[in-house]
C-alpha cells in the first residue's frame, strides 16, 4: 500500500514531489511559503497559485540569488528542527476581501518628473493671475458701489426681501439731472423722473414718467417761489451738491427721502426706493453692454423723427437725432441724444407731443437696457459687467442695499418685457393731463385741476389690479335695473377700482329686474365674464338682448337687479 507523504500544518515536504522540485531549507523560505498557503485557504483573492506547481508565465532568472545557494534536503531527520522553526512563526490572520482588493487595484504613484511639474506650475499660475484679475475688479467695481448701495459689498451674497407697498408691490422712484453736461443750464433740475412698480408675485410692472412742467404747491419757500415746476423740488430740499462735502451723502439721502414722499403722495403710491442718475449712466450703461435694439415711432403719424437741438456737437454737419419708424441698434451717446430730444426747436418732425414724446423714449430705453443687461451674452461677458458697474458706480446714487441686489435682478429677470406696460396720461383718448397757464406761465396740470389727482390715482390703481381680465381689455358698460338710484354709478366706481375699463353706467329701459344679468358676445373676453358673473351672481345672456342704451363699444354690459345686495 502505498504510504502518504506526511505534511506539516498543510505543507507537503518538496522531496516528496519528485527530484526536480525546489527544496525548502531555511525558515525565511519556510515563512514565505506559510504565508502563501494561508492567503490561499483563508482569502479569496482572485489569482491563487497552487503550491509546487510551475507558474508558465514567469521565467526564471538563473542568476537569482536563490539558485546560488546550497539547499539541504529535507528529510525525517530534520522533521524536529522544521516544527521548531515553524513555532517561532507568528499565526498570520487571512487577508480581508476588501483590504486585498484594495491593495490589488492601488495604482502605483509615479514620481513627479521635471516637465510634470513646469507644466503644473504655468497652469496654477494662470489660475493664480485670473483669480487676482477677478478680484481686482470686484474689489474696484465694489468701491465704486460702495457709494450706491447702502451695506457692506459682502451682503451681495444674500438675497433680502424687497420693500414693499399694501398691495405686495415694490416702487421705484428714478430721476436724471443733468450736472455732468457742462454746458446744460439748470444741472441738478430733475428733467427726468419715472416711477416703477413690480411685482414679484404676479412677475409684471408698470411705469410712468413724471412731466417736468408739472405744477405743484411746494410747500415752502424755494428759490423758485411757494410753487412751480416739480423739476425744481429736488433742490429745494437741499441746495448743498458740494460732493466734497462731509455731509455729501446724508444731503442725498435728505433730498431722494423728500421727493419720493412728494410724489408717492399725489399720484397715490407708497414709493419705498429711490435713484438718482445723470446723463452718463444711459451713455456708460448702453455703451457697457454692447448697445440696444429700440423700435422707434414718430408722434402723431409722423413716419419717423428728427430733431436738431444737438447737431451742434458736430457744427450742423451730421443729424445725431434722425430716424425712420423701426427697429434701431443704438450705441450709448445715440441712446442718449434719443432720450433728450423733444422736437423743441425747428426743423423737426415726429416729436409733436414735446417732452410726451420724449418720456415715450425714454421709457422704451430703459426696457431695452434691461433686457440687454440681463440677457446671456452679458451676463457671461465678464467685461461688459465690470464696465456695467463702473458706470453705475460713477453715476448713479440710491437708497438700496447690498443685500437687495440679488432680488432686485432675480426679479427683473423673470418679468417678461410684454408683462410690462407703459401709462401715458396725456397721450391716448383719455387725457388726464393737459398744458394750461398759471401764473402766466405755461405748465402742466391734471385735467381735473390744479393739484387734483383723482382721476389719475384712478388710473394707476386699474394696473395695481391688473390681472388676466384687466389684460383682456374688454370695455364694460353699468345698467341700473334695481329701482335704488345711484346704484350703477356706485358699482361703476368699484369696478374701476378693480382694473376694469368702464366706459358708460345709466339707467336701464326698465326698473324692474328682479336678477341681475351679464350680457356678453359668445367666447368672448371669457375671465372678464367668469368674474364679473360671480361677483354679483349675474345670468348670463347675449350682447345683442341689452335692455337699454350703450355705447357701441361695449364689450360686457352688467345690467344690475333688485336681487343684488351691495
Amino acid at each position: 500500500m502505498r504510504k502518504d507523504p506526511t505534511s506539516i500544518d498543510g505543507f507537503i515536504p518538496r522531496g516528496s514531489l519528485g527530484d526536480g522540485r525546489r527544496k525548502l531549507s531555511t525558515v525565511s523560505e519556510i515563512k514565505k511559503q506559510k504565508s502563501v498557503t494561508h492567503r490561499v485557504l483563508g482569502g479569496d483573492i482572485k489569482s491563487k497559485t497552487t503550491v509546487g506547481t510551475v507558474d508558465k508565465n514567469r521565467s526564471i532568472d538563473h542568476n537569482h540569488s536563490l539558485y546560488k545557494t546550497k539547499f539541504t534536503r529535507v528529510t525525517r531527520s530534520s522533521k524536529s528542527d522544521i516544527e521548531q522553526s515553524l513555532k517561532e512563526i507568528p499565526d498570520l490572520e487571512p487577508v480581508p476581501k476588501k483590504e486585498a482588493a484594495k491593495k490589488k487595484n492601488k495604482k502605483i504613484k509615479k514620481p513627479w518628473t521635471k516637465k510634470r511639474k513646469i507644466i503644473t506650475a504655468v497652469i496654477g499660475l494662470v489660475v493664480l493671475i485670473i483669480v487676482g484679475v477677478l478680484a481686482y475688479n470686484f474689489i474696484s467695481a465694489s468701491g465704486k458701489l460702495g457709494k450706491v448701495f447702502g451695506g457692506s459689498v459682502f451682503d451681495l451674497l444674500q438675497e433680502a426681501e424687497l420693500k414693499k407697498d399694501a398691495n405686495g408691490r415694490t416702487n421705484v422712484l428714478a430721476i436724471g439731472t443733468s450736472e455732468d453736461d457742462p454746458g446744460h443750464d439748470g444741472a441738478w433740475l430733475t428733467d427726468s423722473m419715472m416711477v416703477l412698480s413690480i411685482s414679484k408675485e404676479k412677475e409684471d410692472a408698470f411705469m410712468f414718467s413724471i412731466p417736468r412742467d408739472l405744477f405743484v404747491n411746494y410747500g415752502k419757500a424755494c428759490p423758485a417761489g411757494y410753487g412751480g415746476k416739480i423739476n425744481a423740488y429736488f433742490s429745494c430740499v437741499n441746495g448743498n451738491f458740494d460732493n466734497n462735502d462731509p455731509n455729501a451723502e446724508k444731503n442725498e439721502t435728505e433730498r431722494l427721502d423728500a421727493l419720493r414722499k412728494f410724489i408717492g403722495d399725489r399720484f397715490g403710491l407708497d414709493i419705498q426706493y429711490a435713484m438718482h442718475v445723470n446723463n452718463s449712466v444711459i451713455r456708460d450703461g448702453v455703451n457697457a453692454v454692447g448697445g440696444i435694439d429700440v423700435d422707434i415711432q414718430g408722434s402723431n403719424g409722423a413716419e419717423g423723427i428728427l430733431d436738431r437741438n444737438m447737431d451742434w456737437r458736430c457744427n450742423y454737419q451730421c443729424y445725431l437725432v434722425k430716424y425712420k419708424n423701426g427697429v434701431h441698434h443704438l450705441d450709448g451717446d445715440h441712446a442718449l441724444y434719443l432720450a433728450m430730444a423733444r422736437g423743441d426747436s425747428a426743423p423737426t418732425y415726429g416729436l409733436g407731443n414735446s417732452n410726451f414724446d420724449r418720456e415715450v423714449n425714454q421709457q422704451k430705453i430703459l426696457v431695452a437696457l434691461k433686457e440687454k443687461a440681463l440677457s446671456t451674452g452679458t451676463l457671461t461677458d465678464i467685461n461688459k459687467i465690470q464696465s456695467l458697474l463702473t458706470a453705475l458706480g460713477k453715476n448713479l446714487r440710491s437708497n438700496i442695499e447690498f443685500k437687495e441686489i440679488r432680488s432686485f435682478a432675480s426679479l427683473a429677470s423673470k418679468i417678461k418685457q410684454e408683462n410690462i406696460k407703459s401709462i401715458n396720461f396725456y397721450l391716448g383718448d383719455n387725457k388726464l393731463m393737459k398744458t394750461g397757464m398759471q401764473n402766466g406761465v405755461s405748465y402742466v396740470m391734471p385735467s381735473a385741476g390744479v393739484e387734483n389727482y383723482s382721476d389719475i390715482k384712478k388710473e394707476i390703481k386699474k394696473y395695481i389690479f391688473l390681472d388676466d381680465t384687466s389684460k383682456e381689455g374688454a370695455k364694460v358698460a353699468v345698467l341700473n335695473g334695481s329701482g335704488i338710484s345711484g346704484l350703477a354709478e356706485k358699482e361703476a366706481e368699484k369696478l374701476k377700482e378693480q382694473g376694469y375699463d368702464v366706459i358708460y353706467f345709466g339707467s336701464a329701459s326698465s326698473q324692474e329686474h328682479k336678477t341681475s344679468k351679464i350680457y356678453f358676445e359668445e367666447n368672448k373676453y371669457p375671465k372678464t365674464v367668469d368674474k364679473i358673473k360671480n361677483l354679483y351672481n349675474a345670468d348670463e345672456k347675449q350682447l345683442n338682448q341689452v335692455p337699454g342704451d350703450v355705447p357701441k363699444e361695449a364689450n360686457v354690459v352688467l345690467l344690475l337687479g333688485s336681487d343684488y345686495k351691495q
